[in-house]
């Protein structure tokens, strides 16, 4: 696949988790879909949107790259918002959905 085809994939990927994961957290969507969506959200999709940035061509390598960025990604926003007297669920996954997407649509946009 070339990256003009994982572009619009990815993009549809990230919006639609965000979304679904964005639901969730205000109440839209019920239990039994709930904690699937927002682990797969906030376990995830933040490293998926941010991986072409490391430019790894291994999918083990690429898969593994996402969640472990989409964990560092949600620890430190976590941490920034509990030192900013901050923290609540919906403020987590708002900043993480408005990073994937960002950032996500940061990397389509061609030079």
């Amino acid at each position: 696949m070339t990256a003009l085809t994982v572009r619009p994939a990815l993009l549809a990927v990230v919006l639609a988790s965000s979304a679904a994961a964005l639901a969730c957290t205000f109440g839209l969507v019920g239990p039994p879909w709930r904690a699937p969506l927002v682990f797969w959200f906030v376990g995830v999709v933040p490293g998926l949107a941010l991986q072409g940035r490391l430019r790894v061509a291994d999918p083990l390598a690429r898969a593994t790259l996402a969640v472990a960025v989409s964990v560092a990604l949600a620890a430190i926003t976590s941490e920034a918002l509990a030192i900013a007297s901050l923290w609540s669920p919906t403020a987590l996954v708002l900043l993480l959905a408005v990073v994937s997407t960002v950032g996500c649509l940061h990397r389509a946009v061609p030079r």
